[in-house]
């Protein structure tokens, strides 16, 4: 499997993790940071396009904080 495809998998666990109440807001928060920095290392040595760090990074749920201010 290639990295791609294993971060969209880890990335969709996680989401189902934070919405089940699994994780906290704070793990999530910890979690997107440290995948964020790896992806930035992935897309410079090219093992996937930036059309696919993209897709990637829009799968990320938002910050608490945004979230709030879109449910009011």
């Amino acid at each position: 499997m290639n990295t791609y495809k294993n971060l969209k998998l880890i990335i969709n666990h996680t989401n189902e993790q934070y919405n089940s109440g699994e994780i906290t807001a704070e793990e999530y928060k910890s979690f997107k940071t440290e995948t964020l920095k790896k992806m930035d290392t992935f897309l410079l040595c090219n093992r996937f396009s930036a059309e696919k760090y993209e897709e990637l990074f829009a799968m990320f749920i938002a910050d608490e904080d945004s979230t709030e201010e879109e449910s009011v």
